[in-house]
């Protein structure tokens, strides 16, 4: 029996997405697609309807797959402060783990230096994207500070705000340089304005990205 086409779909949108991430939308050329799918043009073509528009539906996968997972498992549970700690790491931690590795950093952050000033459809996912990871910082501040672990009168919608600003800066100079003590003094220069009183970085063994 066939499987089902919308795992299908979820399978060759998780290899595009991929190729899309390492080489960006202009960079990644049409045999790549066919590799890293399995699938020649025609037939990605006569699902999809084209290149863009393949890669709008790469970036709601993004969105879905790792954009809210990454959340999820950072920001809506266990310790806040640990949580975002962990968000910010976990976004340049990989590279040490690779066996080939190369600086995905965010596929979001990527897509905006390259195409969000002229793509409408473009812009409009990465700003919700943006949006929902602030949403995340902020639930989580708002944790830490119903906590104790920040002071009472913090304004958490103001430092989810800094937070994601920090997270793009990162997220860019991992890009630039993907050396692991350099990015973690930026993730620590990143969280320093936020009035943390504990402010931890436990282990986290499992992978930050999808498999």
């Amino acid at each position: 029996m066939a499987r089902p086409r919308a795992f299908h779909d979820s399978d060759i949108l998780t290899r595009a997405m991929f190729a899309f991430w390492q080489h960006g939308y202009s960079g990644t050329q049409v045999r790549q697609l066919e590799q890293a799918t399995g699938l020649r043009v025609s037939s990605l073509y006569n699902r999809f309807g084209s290149k863009e528009s393949l890669f709008l539906e790469v970036l709601d996968h993004y969105l879905e797959r790792v954009v809210r997972r990454r959340i999820q498992r950072y920001l809506e549970s266990g310790d806040p402060v640990n949580g975002i700690r962990r968000f910010f790491d976990t976004t340049y931690e990989y590279l040490a783990e690779a066996r080939d590795p190369f600086p995905l950093a965010c596929l979001l952050t990527n897509t905006a230096l390259e195409l969000a000033a002229d793509n409408a459809p473009v812009r409009a996912r990465i700003n919700a994207g943006m949006a929902e990871v602030e949403q995340g910082f902020a639930s989580a501040l708002q944790r830490a500070r119903d906590a104790g672990q920040l002071p009472a009168h913090t304004d958490t919608h103001a430092c989810a705000r800094q937070l994601l600003l920090a997270l793009q800066g990162v997220l860019v100079q991992s890009r630039l340089n993907p050396e692991a003590g350099f990015l973690r003094d930026c993730v620590d220069a990143a969280l320093a304005p936020i009035p943390f009183t504990t402010l931890t970085g436990a282990p986290d063994e499992s992978p930050a990205y999808p498999r």
